[in-house]
């Protein structure tokens, strides 16, 4: 995932953005042969989230919360690489360059970790799940901040978010080996009782 937390972006120095972006996709060359082919462009993401984990052995699946496709006839390099876009749901802030988008062909959202594990009601959670239950949904901690496994059980089990975003380098062994077998061998949860 290619999260971006800031950009060098200015409305009217356009070209900052294009270059910086263009960077991040040079870096990419290094997985040329290793990523899933036709779902570029996010075209077919709906497709890539209802595929079966399988299906992408020994593939890298690559997204980001950014714009690729601002210039119209001349999109980003970057926009040829990526395979699926997430974007923030309604006023759910995660990040200063997220992007809000509340159109029905969006198939991918993130949400703010805390935001989600501080509704305490079943009610809220169950309302909540009821909204999301066919988006793919991420899930972001704060910034420099790991969540526990118990957390993490909260968010895959309960609200059935599909992934978290998690650094299990900076994490203790322990805790980063108990999330990691809480998604059973795979990298996001698929959502089964839907």
């Amino acid at each position: 995932m290619l999260h971006f937390v800031r950009i060098p972006y200015k409305k009217d120095e356009i070209n900052n953005y294009k270059e910086y972006v263009d960077k991040v996709s040079e870096a990419l060359k290094i997985f040329k042969g290793v990523t899933v082919t036709g779902f570029t462009q996010a075209k077919n993401e709906l497709d890539l989230f209802n595929n079966k984990f399988s299906d992408f052995n020994g593939k890298i699946i690559i997204g980001t919360n950014i714009d690729t496709t601002i210039y119209s006839n001349n999109s980003l390099k970057l926009d040829k690489k990526i395979h699926f876009r997430y974007y923030v749901k309604e006023s759910e802030i995660i990040d200063e360059t997220a992007v809000d988008a509340s159109s029905d062909k969006v198939n991918a959202y993130i949400y703010d970790a805390q935001k989600l594990l501080d509704k305490k009601t079943t009610l809220e959670q169950d309302r909540w799940v009821d909204i999301n239950r066919k988006k793919f949904t991420i899930v972001k901690p704060s910034n420099n901040k790991n969540l526990t496994k118990e957390e993490i059980d909260i968010l895959l089990n309960k609200f059935k978010v599909n992934l978290i975003l998690h650094d299990y380098f900076s994490d203790e062994l322990e805790n980063s080996k108990g999330i990691f077998r809480l998604y059973n061998n795979s990298c996001y949860k698929i959502k089964t009782t839907y």
